[in-house]
C-alpha cells in the first residue's frame, strides 16, 4: 500500500483505488485481553462468581444491619415496640438524641427504610392523654410487628 499523498498530488483514479485496497483488521480488545491471559482457570472462575450487589452510587451494598445496631438502636426499638409506644421525650432520653425527626428516623417514605422495616415492625403514630389538664396530648411512637 502507498502512502497517502495530499490531496492535490493525487488524481480521482489513485484516491478510489487507494480506498479500495484492503486495509488490515484491528483485533478487539477483548480477543487482545484473551490472547494475553496465560491462565484461563483464572478467567472461567471469575465467570462463576456470583456478581456483587452495589447501592446506587455503584458501590458495595451493606449488608442488613439487624444484628450489629447499636444497644441505642435496640433501646428505641424495645421502648417503641411497648403496647402504649413511646413519646419524643422517652425517646429522646434512652438515646441522648435530641430534636430528631422521629417518624423519619422509624420509616422514611421517601426510601422506603429506616428502623422499623429493619426490623420488621410497621409504625403507628397514636396519642397519649397528657398528664396535666388543658395540656395537649403528647403523641407517641409504636412499632406493630408485621405479618409474615
Amino acid at each position: 500500500m502507498t502512502k497517502a499523498a495530499p490531496k492535490g498530488t493525487m488524481t480521482k483514479e489513485e484516491r478510489a483505488k487507494a480506498r479500495t485496497e484492503a486495509k488490515p483488521l484491528k483485533t478487539p480488545k477483548a480477543e487482545k485481553a484473551d490472547k494475553k491471559s496465560s491462565k484461563p482457570d483464572k478467567v472461567a472462575a471469575k465467570s462463576d462468581a456470583k456478581p456483587e450487589k452495589l447501592d446506587s452510587k455503584g458501590r458495595p451494598a451493606r449488608p442488613n444491619r439487624t444484628e450489629s445496631d447499636s444497644p441505642t438502636v435496640r433501646e428505641i426499638v424495645r421502648l417503641a415496640s411497648r403496647p402504649e409506644g413511646a413519646t419524643k421525650a422517652e425517646l429522646e432520653a434512652a438515646s441522648g438524641w435530641k430534636n430528631a425527626g422521629w417518624p423519619w428516623m422509624f420509616f422514611n417514605p421517601n426510601t422506603g427504610k429506616g428502623i422499623a422495616p429493619r426490623y420488621g415492625f410497621k409504625l403507628v403514630k397514636g396519642e397519649r392523654p397528657a398528664a396535666e389538664e388543658g395540656k395537649r396530648p403528647l403523641k407517641t411512637y409504636c412499632l406493630v410487628k408485621q405479618a409474615a
